[in-house]
């Protein structure tokens, strides 16, 4: 109604026309229900009260002939009842077509007043024993978010909510990981939901559930943030890993484009995922490397006179930590830092403080080996 009337708030529209409908319907209900019957015998056509007459035609209007066997009939007024139900349908009436000659019909099957008995439609579904999934939207705006309910019969086990949900996870060669698939090697269907909430390079998440007993119980949530998770074989094993990157330092001191995001592996334990630090080891630079690299970041942190040095400095120490070699992290930052350029320690200082945040580094502090600077 705002739209036909834009001088009228959107609801104060739809108001004006309930009370036209009430109005409209009420006339017509009088119409057809005007009172009791009297018990008297009247005109059918005219309604003359024909109380003692003994003529079968009606002395006021003529009508012939009178069934006196019906003195209780009550007067219906079909004609003011039609015109009254015209009424009150008319402005509803109008503003259906209305609607779909300027939306179509899917207005009203799709998105109108069926929303309203339901507003969400069912994207998708799957059944593993006992325990269903169900993703549904929002049937009016593919913007709105997205629901997952985990149910098994009529409970209701678990429900997620984010802009977009899907069942499954893709593998690197595109193929999908499918539902009740065994990805942990425990002898229990999984299931891996992924969510995605939108936004620039922002953000995934995959929830790994475990079926048994007629119930989900979740083990593992995995989140690649702005990148995305691989789930792979790494070891051979025939068990799947997931390969992901570690955006702990994105935006740290610098842009997202030069922002490092370190490898990191994760394995199912029997339990959960937890970081594989043996299976992100990966041998030293070689000397002729280590002193590329070490002479690049020290002519940059020479050359630059801006307080910060640039990134390639953490990248390389995040390269290194992630791969086991610790120690040469900080020796490379000895090495490449200018000796009569303040603001090392601060600058370590604060590097230590964001490797902490990182939901990976108590793991691989635990596995932090000792190696000695290639010669």
């Amino acid at each position: 109604m705002s739209d036909l009337m834009p001088w009228m708030a959107p609801w104060s529209g739809r108001i004006l026309a309930l009370l036209l409908f009430v109005a409209g319907l009420t006339m017509t209900c009088r119409a057809l229900f005007p009172s009791k019957p009297d018990g008297r015998p009247r005109c059918p056509k005219c309604w003359y009260d024909l109380t003692g007459g003994i003529s079968q035609t009606c002395p006021e209007c003529g009508h012939t002939p009178i069934r006196r066997d019906r003195p209780g009939k009550i007067r219906r007024h079909y004609k003011t009842a039609l015109l009254s139900l015209l009424f009150a349908i008319a402005l509803p009436l109008f503003v259906v077509q209305r609607r779909v000659r300027v939306y179509g019909w899917v207005y009203y099957t799709y998105y109108g007043p069926i929303y309203y008995f339901s507003p969400m439609k069912q994207i998708a579904h799957h059944r593993i024993n006992e325990v269903t999934f169900g993703i549904y939207s929002d049937r009016r705006d593919w913007n709105y978010d997205t629901i997952c309910r985990i149910k098994s019969g009529s409970n209701t086990l678990y429900e997620l909510t984010d802009y977009r949900i899907e069942l499954g996870a893709r593998l690197p060669d595109d193929s999908h990981i499918g539902m009740g698939e065994d990805i942990t090697d425990d002898g229990r269907p999984n299931v891996i939901i992924t969510t995605y909430s939108g936004g620039a390079h922002c953000c995934t998440e995959h929830i790994l559930f475990d079926i048994q007993d007629g119930s989900a119980n979740e083990i593992a949530r995995i989140t690649p943030a702005h990148g995305n998770a691989d789930f792979t074989d790494i070891d051979g094993d025939g068990d799947l890993e997931v390969s992901l990157h570690d955006w702990t330092f994105a935006y740290w001191n610098t842009s997202f484009a030069s922002s490092p995001a370190p490898r990191i592996v994760l394995q199912y334990d029997g339990t959960t995922y937890r970081t594989a630090p043996h299976l992100m080891a990966a041998p030293p630079p070689p000397p002729e490397q280590w002193n590329q690299l070490a002479h690049q970041v020290h002519q940059s942190l020479t050359n630059n006179e801006q307080l910060w040095p640039s990134s390639a400095l953490w990248s390389t120490m995040l390269d290194l930590i992630y791969t086991g070699h610790t120690d040469l992290a900080w020796q490379f930052l000895d090495e490449s830092w200018p000796t009569d350029r303040p603001g090392k320690e601060l600058f370590a200082e604060d590097f230590q403080l964001q490797l902490n945040k990182s939901p990976y580094w108590v793991e691989l502090a635990k596995h932090a080996t000792r190696t000695n600077q290639p010669q």
